[in-house]
């Protein structure tokens, strides 16, 4: 009977654990989708200001005069 009781109260925490779990899961779910949405948002500015940044320095050594044109 001892150990009827031990695995009883056993499977009823765990099953209670999992329960905690999965609500802390979805209680976090809006957040961590938010999170993700910003992070994509970020990679795709930074891939665009990599972008700028490259075709300012094309333009910008396009723009440079070698020194033995000058003077």
């Amino acid at each position: 009977m001892r150990e009827r009781l031990c695995k009883t109260v056993q499977e009823r925490f765990e099953r209670e654990l999992d329960l905690s779990v999965e609500r802390m899961r979805e209680a976090m779910s809006p957040y961590v989708r938010f999170i993700e949405a910003e992070q994509a948002r970020m990679g795709e500015a930074r891939a665009s200001l990599e972008d700028i940044n490259q075709m300012m320095e094309t333009i910008k050594s396009g723009m440079e005069v070698p020194m033995a044109q000058t003077g």
